[in-house]
């Protein structure tokens, strides 16, 4: 085995994009600024069921995921799930802290807790079927880790719209009310001057005439 060493300058035109950089652990995962990019490679590099046997949570399957549209991608799922079964949460909106979630995750790849391997040249990798067929020896959630916290988040903002809708249509009803006050009150002729004979109004203006003698 021949152990080749680095001095510490890497070409980014042969290393790849930054983000795998990250996941090889050649930049510094502290520092980094956009977390997405290297977990969704991370997501393409391993299985759900690497995630879910190192931290004991459960992700939807790609089955699951077809039929709910509104599933968040797999990335960001396995972010929330974590962040949740650690109890860790943003301090000022208290959702989960996927920024946390990230670099913990990251920093277990480049520490060998989750392992990412390429089998050699000619052998066949794990199928997607046989991956979704294996039983855990660990005891994992019953449902997707995230289920409760996004059905949660559905109910507050269904709740939020509705009251929303309610408090428009009351102060909708409250101005037409006063505008009809208003209009009640309001004096379309001077005082003192009373409406205009109809007489007048269907035969018009009254004109004098006079006789002119041409003789």
């Amino acid at each position: 085995m021949l152990l080749c060493d680095c001095p510490g300058l890497v070409f980014p035109s042969v290393a790849g994009s930054k983000a795998q950089m990250i996941c090889d652990g050649i930049l510094p995962i502290d520092q980094m600024k956009e977390y997405m990019e290297p977990i969704r490679l991370l997501c393409q590099r391993l299985s759900v069921r690497d995630f879910q046997e190192t931290y004991v949570i459960r992700l939807r399957s790609q089955a699951e995921r077809e039929e709910d549209p509104d599933t968040p991608e797999l990335a960001r799922e396995l972010l929330m799930a974590h962040a949740l079964a650690r109890g860790y949460m943003t301090a000022t909106k208290g959702t989960p802290d996927e920024s946390r979630s990230a670099r913990i995750i990251l920093k277990d790849v480049v520490n060998a807790k989750l392992l990412y391997a390429v089998p050699p040249p000619g052998t066949e990798a794990p199928s997607a079927a046989a991956d979704a067929e294996y039983s855990s020896q660990k005891k994992l959630p019953a449902k997707p880790s995230t289920t409760r916290y996004l059905e949660q988040m559905k109910a507050e903002y269904e709740a939020q719209e509705g009251s929303s809708m309610r408090t428009s249509s009351r102060s909708n009803r409250k101005d037409r009310a006063q505008q009809s006050v208003k209009m009640a009150a309001m004096q379309w002729r001077p005082p003192g001057v009373s409406a205009v004979p109809d007489r007048l109004v269907a035969s018009g203006p009254r004109v004098e005439t006079h006789q002119v003698d041409l003789m």
